[in-house]
């Protein structure tokens, strides 16, 4: 039945007594038992494994054909197990790998083979340039870099040699780094870097600086928008930064200052240029002129709430002529009135100032104020006046001077209207009317508190010319005569070293109540025997 029958021995000899009666008799019995002693036969034992790998790749995956077992006994089956397994990933050195294969009986067999893992040396750089410092080509933002290429080398190939810049390349301003790499059969790969570093050793250029730029006014009490055609500014870099010590535009007085202009590129290379700026006086020969005005700063009829003189129309007008064409001629401004239509639309009626060696006219004025609104507004320049003569043009003053009282705050509603924001101590259209008498009027519901009164007084002579020494009061009574007319019993406190007396008291109620209400200081205390004492 199996190919060597040697392979099995007798395992046991058994002797077994059976007695049968009757007849008794003994029989003698044997029998043979065979072992299996045949191990596993491994098929396809893999070979020793060598690879050679990329560089600073490890660990890597190896992969190979496992390999099988056949057992003598081919009912019991054979079980095998191994340290690694295809896939399994394998560190720089030798392992070994080893199948065991098991049989039913117990018998074993071994394939065993070597996974020897190599790390393939990178190429090797040589000849690799040092750093490269050049400067910027005259009057440009670069220059060329030149070098000499290095050579790569390898044990197992060939490599190929790359890089982002090659020899003769240009390079702007600023520090670039070059880059060369090697690569040999399997992927490993040796760099080598350096840099090429470009100066800029060329100041900006300033030109068309000014040589000097004088400016008139008509009196040594004005000031003037100051205007010049600023120098031009050019750099080999093409990024340049110009400040100026003195800002277009910005208003000065009568004197003389030096304007410095400084330019400066990236790398802190600078070229500066100077000039005087003076501001003279000379009344210059006078035009008049009126302007209707619609739209100021995007404002809708800003002129609703206009004061007969308003600086920002002035300062506003002023820097307008002195930034036009016309404007090293032109001496200043004055605004004389102004008057408002139905529609809000303001008139405005100037003497302008000018260079008499200049000879500018009506014609001049009208094209610098045109132009140098850019259309932005819709005006007329009325050079033969005859802007329509309104109701109420008014010179220095309109309907809002003094129409409020007490210190209230005046905004024109229409041209015919105002209206009064008042303090509080204050009432009325007009804030003519004190709010201390309505108080008064109703005494008798503040009961025993009397903290309105207190707080409107101690304001009141705090707020007057004896504030200082002014420590504060009590309110000790009130009483309303038959007019509701109140009299407060007061104690008044004060700096002992100012020596106040009642005079000064009466003084101060008086003078800063403003005689607009009728009151009486009772220094005397006679003003609470005919009245009833609220206590």
């Amino acid at each position: 039945m199996y190919k060597d029958p040697s392979l099995w021995r007798v395992a046991n000899n058994c002797m077994k007594k059976r007695t049968t009666k009757p007849p008794k008799q003994n029989v003698n019995i044997s029998r043979r038992i065979f072992a299996d002693l045949e191990a596993p036969e491994f098929v396809g034992c893999p070979a020793n494994q060598s690879l050679l790998i990329p560089f600073s790749s490890a660990p890597t995956v190896v992969r190979w054909i496992p390999p099988t077992a056949v057992d003598n006994d081919r009912d019991g089956g054979v079980n095998i197990s191994s340290n690694a397994n295809p896939g399994d990933s394998f560190n720089i050195g030798m392992q070994e790998v080893t199948y065991l294969a098991v049989d039913s009986s117990g018998n074993q067999n071994t394939c065993s083979f070597v996974v020897f893992v190599e790390e393939d040396e990178p190429p090797t750089i040589t000849g690799c340039p040092e750093d490269i410092s050049l400067d910027n080509l005259p009057g440009q933002g670069f220059n060329f870099a030149n070098w000499t290429v290095p050579n790569a080398t390898d044990a197992n190939s060939i490599p190929t040699l790359v890089s982002n810049y090659d020899p003769g390349a240009l390079f702007e301003i600023g520090v670039q780094s070059v880059k060369y790499t090697a690569t040999d059969n399997l992927g490993s790969q040796a760099t080598c870097t350096f840099s090429v570093t470009v100066s800029d050793v060329e100041d900006p250029v300033l030109t068309d600086c000014p040589s000097r730029v004088i400016v008139y006014v008509q009196t040594a009490d004005l000031d003037a928008a100051v205007f010049w055609t600023p120098p031009t500014a050019t750099d080999n870099s093409g990024k340049v930064d110009v400040v100026s010590s003195f800002q277009l535009g910005q208003r000065m007085g009568r004197g003389s200052i030096m304007v410095t202009y400084t330019a400066r590129d990236d790398s802190d290379n600078i070229d500066r240029c100077n000039f005087r700026l003076s501001v003279r006086v000379n009344s210059g020969v006078s035009s008049d002129a009126n302007i209707l005005l619609q739209r100021v700063r995007g404002e809708d009829a800003p002129f609703m709430n206009i004061t007969g003189f308003d600086q920002t129309i002035f300062e506003d007008l002023d820097k307008l002529f002195r930034g036009s064409e016309i404007g090293s001629a032109f001496f200043g401004l004055t605004v004389d009135g102004i008057a408002l239509d139905d529609e809000g639309l303001a008139a405005v009626a100037l003497t302008l100032f000018s260079d008499p060696d200049a000879g500018l006219g009506d014609s001049d004025f009208e094209s610098a104020f045109d132009s140098n609104l850019g259309g932005t507004l819709r005006n007329t320049f009325d050079v033969d006046n005859q802007v329509p003569a309104f109701r109420d043009f008014y010179v220095g003053n309109d309907i809002c001077d003094d129409a409020c009282l007490n210190g209230g705050n005046c905004t024109r509603v229409d041209r015919d209207t105002v209206q009064c924001s008042c303090p509080p101590e204050w009432t009325g259209d007009n804030c003519e009317t004190g709010t201390l008498e309505p108080v008064y009027s109703s005494l008798g519901s503040l009961g025993h508190t009397y903290t309105p009164v207190t707080t409107k007084l101690d304001k009141l002579f705090r707020g007057s010319e004896i504030g200082s020494a002014f420590f504060g009061l009590t309110v000790d009574g009130i009483a309303l005569d038959d007019e509701g007319l109140a009299a407060v019993a007061l104690t008044l406190f004060s700096d002992p070293d100012a020596g106040l007396g009642d005079s000064d008291f009466e003084s101060a109620f008086d003078s800063n109540l403003g005689g607009t209400l009728r009151n009486t200081f009772d220094v005397d205390n006679q003003g609470m025997t005919s009245a009833t004492m609220l206590a």
